[in-house]
């Protein structure tokens, strides 16, 4: 009886569970299999949703499994870019943060190498300050260290020296010895050599046969011919001289003096005739004066009138002229030294003290206002306003002295016999003896 009735309950149920899916989807969803000896709900057991596991456990392909910790929430950003942060505070993954400084490079200057100096914690190259910057120093000085000093010249160049003589033309002083440089003067009268000028990287002679240029930097010493269109007295120059900026002037036997025209290459006539041979020509500024055979001085005022205009009254055997630094004073050499005030003179004072014999009385050339040659040696005077000539002659076999001439700070002489002399210290030393009278010297570099 009770068999029946559990059996006829069952096929009831089948049933019913049947119509209802035809009823529903018509699939039937398949359970889940329970992991072997593992209920339903624990970890491992078969499950249908996140409720039918227990406590801390979720429903995951149909098993329950450990629910995962879900991470913190960020926190809010306080900063995108270091400028959003305050206090030195720098942005590090939008947080703002301190930032540790890094140690100091050094902290004294012994920290740091190579001469350098310690400044705000780095070692930096020194500032090198011009110990000389806020010093002023005189003319003749120079600031070392802090210090004026006195500015000691680089030595000079070695000179080359020229000198020209009567009757054996030029030698040059080359290797310790005189060579004789004539190539080119042949013409009669062309080896009197009366004056010599360097002018650029050329040398100029006058001579009884005219002028003749050499250009020192050809290395052939060849004198050329530079005459033009003189003729006569005129060819016979007795004196050249060079007034520093682009003026050649020479004087003549005939008593003209004449100015190189570099453009049309010949010599242009300054002023009128004068009456007798230029013995010396002296440029100063613009004024030319003319020494004359007959010892009269005159002067040519360049762009005043074509004319040259006697100075003070007539000398004896004038052979030279000087002026004095200031320029105040016109200096002549004669018969004796004589001197004439420029401005507002009007006669010429002798001012020989000192020359005692004839011969010292004739003076033949200048080196400076203060220095003289005479056919008794060489004399000199400490001031033009108080004179007093005194002999500088130790050192000198031949006191007939032709030539006086300062090259740079030296003082050298040419005598009638052909000797040149060198003054060292208070000494004259000789350089040689051409055996023919020595009417010019010039130093070149």
């Amino acid at each position: 009886m009770c068999k029946k009735s559990f059996l006829i309950v069952a096929i009831f149920a089948a049933l019913l569970i049947g119509a209802c899916d035809e009823e529903g989807s018509g699939t039937v969803e398949p359970q889940p299999e329970p992991a072997p000896g593992i209920s339903a709900g624990l970890e491992g057991g078969a499950c249908l949703a996140d409720g039918t596991c227990n406590e801390g456990l979720v429903c995951t392909d149909s098993k329950c499994v450990l629910a995962e910790t879900p991470p913190p929430p960020l926190p809010p950003s306080e900063c995108q870019a270091d400028t959003d942060c305050k206090d030195g505070k720098v942005c590090k993954d939008n947080v703002c943060v301190v930032v540790t400084p890094p140690a100091p490079e050094c902290i004294a200057d012994a920290d740091c190498k190579d001469g350098k100096v310690c400044k705000e914690g780095k070692c930096e190259v020194a500032e090198i300050k011009d110990p000389c910057k806020d010093i002023v120093c005189k003319d003749e000085e120079k600031c070392e260290n802090g210090l004026c000093v006195a500015i000691i010249p680089p030595p000079a160049a070695e000179k080359i020296f020229y000198v020209g003589t009567i009757s054996n033309g030029v030698f040059k002083f080359s290797g310790g010895e005189w060579v004789e440089k004539n190539n080119g003067l042949s013409i009669a009268g062309s080896k009197n050599i009366y004056g010599m000028i360097q002018v650029d990287n050329a040398i100029y002679v006058a001579t009884d046969n005219g002028v003749y240029l050499n250009v020192i930097t050809s290395g052939n010493d060849l004198w050329v011919p530079l005459s033009g269109s003189l003729i006569g007295d005129d060819k016979k120059i007795y004196d050249i001289v060079y007034d520093g900026s682009n003026g050649i002037y020479i004087g003549t036997k005939s008593g003209k003096v004449f100015k190189y025209n570099s453009k049309n290459k010949n010599w242009v006539l300054f002023g009128q005739k004068l009456e007798s041979s230029i013995r010396n020509l002296l440029v100063d500024s613009n004024n030319i004066y003319a020494a004359t055979a007959n010892g009269k001085i005159y002067k040519y005022s360049i762009g005043g009138s074509d004319n040259w205009d006697q100075v003070g009254g007539e000398l004896k055997n004038v052979k030279c002229l000087s002026i004095n630094q200031t320029k105040t004073h016109l200096l002549a050499g004669g018969e004796g030294v004589y001197k004439f005030q420029i401005d507002g003179g009007e006669s010429w004072k002798q001012i020989s003290n000192g020359l005692n014999t004839s011969y010292s009385k004739k003076v033949y050339d200048f080196a400076v206002p203060t220095y003289i040659a005479t056919w008794d040696g060489i004399f000199y005077t400490k001031n033009l306003i108080f004179i007093e000539w005194e002999a500088l002659n130790e050192g000198l076999t031949d006191k007939n002295v032709i030539v006086l001439e300062k090259i740079d700070d030296n003082f050298f002489a040419g005598t009638n016999s052909g000797q040149i002399f060198k003054l060292n210290g208070n000494v004259w030393e000789s350089m040689g003896n051409l055996e023919t009278a020595i009417t010019t010297i010039i130093g070149i570099n």
